[in-house]
């Protein structure tokens, strides 16, 4: 059954009444506002019910996102629209011929909660999972992200999507950027569900400003990302263009790059000069792959106010003491963080990857509880007790800049020598996953490997070359650190049982 969009005559909200609320809003209450509410529209899916339309704040250049919108399953009439936030306001709505005013993307929004919704009708309520889809739609020239959950609303508890809507011809800056913007929305609507059952006109307003900021880290990316920047031009912009940057700055450089290497190449520079804070984050971002230097972006030097701390970006810099390292950010981080301080010539590392992901998970979990029974957590969260200093010895980055120093300084040579020093941390990697396959493989019983034999084997005897390998590792099978140096989660589990069973 269709159901027309438009106003009817019966209605209270008329075509002048829906005019006038968007005079009112046209201009913003203060410069402060992060959003705009623009008007009530009645829903194309049901004429009984309205959806609140936001605008959001555009700080940048963003062709990724054109809008968002949330929709929940109505047993009666099926997937209903709740809210949808635009993105640009010159989309937001248009005035026909007969004079009504019409949302240019009313039918999109009906095409994505039912396409959406129509599959999820036996979904377990139960279930705490947030699932993705994703959908490449040509002939509406747009892309959508789908997040589908089970929420409560004020029909009771069902499901619900938030669809982020794309243009079709930026997929490739979503796939640059999927894995941040994933993780992002997911940690936004864990959130957004429990505050849905306690206050629901909070948690749409909480959701929204979730929204804004992923906007604006996204337009931050378009303006100052390093994925359109070689290696050969990134290299003229880092300590090891000129020797004696290098010679000057040996071990506090060897520290640095080693702790980013060790902690995923996820790495905040800290710094009160924005020269030396964006040539600290290009020299870091020298030994992440093209994909992540899209994920990191470097101080504009014409920002009056710096980029705030984001914590899933890759290499970022933060100006002090106009900003400050936040340690509930480092905590909720998806990955382990090496903090490196220019001004006091210290690096400071989070906790390993297997131990800082168990940490991650029981904070989130105590953050959930304690919204829903709405009491707030006195547990601190101070970035100095979160960091400890990274004091594991290496010889692979030492030697590294002791020999790319006798390389000439033009020609490419320098970097194509850390991008060859690359490589061969990655088949360090390589051989390290195939070797412990192997083993397994062999030895089908519980037996424990030799951990040892094997960095010897590799070389890498040394505790810091080994934890860099086991880092890159990770990312190529995830799980590997746990495996060798334990899952600290598991273990407590086993405790736990053991203790039971006494």
């Amino acid at each position: 059954m269709e159901y027309s969009s438009q106003p009817n005559s019966n209605d209270s909200t008329s075509v002048g009444t829906l005019a006038r609320q968007v005079s009112e809003v046209s201009q913003p209450s203060s410069a402060d506002d992060c959003y705009t509410t623009t008007y009530e529209q009645q829903s194309p899916i049901s004429p009984n019910s309205v959806y609140k339309s936001y605008h959001l704040k555009e700080n940048g250049h963003n062709a990724l996102v054109k809008a968002f919108v949330l929709s929940s399953w109505d047993n009666i009439v099926g997937p209903r629209i709740e809210c949808a936030w635009h993105v640009n306001k010159k989309q937001l709505l248009t005035v026909n011929s007969s004079g009504q005013i019409d949302l240019i993307d009313q039918e999109t929004f009906k095409y994505v909660g039912t396409h959406t919704l129509n599959g999820e009708i036996c979904r377990d309520i139960d279930s705490p999972h947030i699932d993705t889809k994703f959908y490449m739609l040509k002939d509406r020239n747009i892309n959508v992200l789908s997040f589908v959950f089970v929420a409560t609303s004020k029909l009771g508890i069902g499901v619900h999507s938030l669809g982020m809507i794309m243009s079709y011809n930026q997929l490739e800056m979503y796939l640059l950027w999927h894995e941040l913007i994933e993780t992002h929305l997911t940690d936004a609507l864990q959130r957004f569900r429990v505050r849905r059952e306690t206050n629901s006109k909070q948690a749409i307003e909480f959701l929204t400003k979730e929204i804004q900021c992923l906007l604006d880290v996204i337009a931050s990316l378009y303006a100052d990302s390093l994925h359109q920047v070689n290696t050969q031009s990134l290299l003229t912009k880092t300590y090891l263009c000129v020797k004696e940057d290098i010679v000057e700055n040996l071990a506090f450089l060897s520290r640095a790059i080693s702790s980013h290497i060790m902690n995923y190449g996820h790495s905040i520079v800290i710094g009160r000069d924005k020269t030396h804070v964006n040539k600290m984050v290009a020299t870091l971002a020298m030994f992440n792959t093209t994909k992540e230097r899209g994920c990191s972006r470097m101080l504009r030097e014409e920002n009056i106010t710096p980029y705030p701390m984001y914590p899933n970006l890759y290499v970022q810099g933060i100006l002090v003491p106009m900003q400050h390292v936040s340690g509930k950010d480092l905590l909720n981080s998806l990955h382990p963080t090496s903090v490196v301080n220019l001004d006091l010539q210290t690096v400071q590392q989070t906790l390993p990857c297997n131990q800082h992901a168990a940490r991650c998970y029981e904070i989130t979990k105590q953050e959930l509880i304690s919204l829903y029974q709405k009491d707030s957590m006195e547990e601190s969260y101070s970035s100095e007790t979160i960091l400890s200093p990274c004091e594991q010895t290496e010889s692979l980055v030492s030697k590294l800049l002791q020999e790319i120093t006798h390389l000439p300084e033009d020609c490419g040579a320098r970097g194509a020598y850390v991008e060859n020093f690359n490589c061969l941390v990655y088949r360090l990697a390589f051989t390290l996953i195939t070797i412990i396959e192997t083993e397994m493989n062999i030895n089908t019983k519980a037996v424990k490997l030799n951990y040892k034999k094997i960095r010897q084997d590799l070389g890498l005897s040394l505790e810091g070359d080994f934890k860099m390998v086991l880092s890159v590792a990770e990312k190529l099978k995830p799980g590997m650190f746990a495996q060798i140096l334990g899952d600290p989660k598991q273990q407590t589990d086993n405790l736990v049982n053991q203790i039971q069973t006494m």
